[in-house]
């Protein structure tokens, strides 16, 4: 399963890491895939095969406890079915039920399907430690952000009602009728070779 997973992110990101500043490299990529805090949901075909996976952590950001989203990586076969968006969900509810207040994660800014997923069917913000939010619009990287903890939610808006800030986002629904295939999820602690 590592293998598989890795050679999935391989095949979806090395070409936008190359593009990047920060470069590809296996082994550096490999250790971050293998790190003992490294978490995975992984999601298999009804044939066994590895369709997609998030590579996730549970962390302290800007003094919350988060859910962090190291990757979301779809493969070719798994597209275009809801998979992505039913991991993300999945991711979600985990944060909630371990009571992290935000779910968060780093994606290129010239992946722009990426970022319309996030943005726009996933309602994710740009975080306020996101290099653009701090006035370092040279990064080719957003840090995105939601909020999952319901009380913390309502403060927020509510802070947001009052300082008379409205939220301009236009967003898109497209519903598209899909076939859903059967997948399998499996949840890790660590992934095996």
């Amino acid at each position: 399963t590592r293998q598989r997973t890795f050679d999935v992110l391989k095949d979806n990101m090395k070409q936008m890491y190359d593009k990047s500043g920060w470069g590809w490299s296996d082994r550096k990529k490999m250790n971050e895939h293998t790190d003992p805090s490294a978490r995975f949901l992984v999601a298999r075909n009804i044939q066994g095969e590895v369709i997609g996976f998030t590579q996730f952590r549970f962390l302290i950001e800007k003094n919350y406890e988060v859910l962090y989203i190291y990757e979301l990586q779809v493969a070719m076969n798994g597209r275009r079915c809801g998979l992505g968006r039913h991991m993300m969900q999945i991711c979600e509810l985990m944060a909630r039920k371990n009571e992290m207040k935000f779910v968060m994660l780093t994606v290129f800014k010239n992946n722009a399907a990426a970022m319309n997923f996030y943005r726009n069917k996933m309602k994710y913000e740009l975080d306020e430690i996101s290099p653009s939010e701090c006035g370092d619009d040279t990064a080719d990287y957003e840090i995105l952000s939601k909020c999952v903890d319901p009380a913390l939610k309502k403060l927020r808006q509510l802070g947001q009602k009052n300082n008379n800030r409205s939220n301009n986002e236009v967003t898109k629904q497209q519903k598209q009728a899909h076939r859903q295939p059967q997948i399998h999820f499996s949840l890790s602690g660590s992934i095996e070779s």
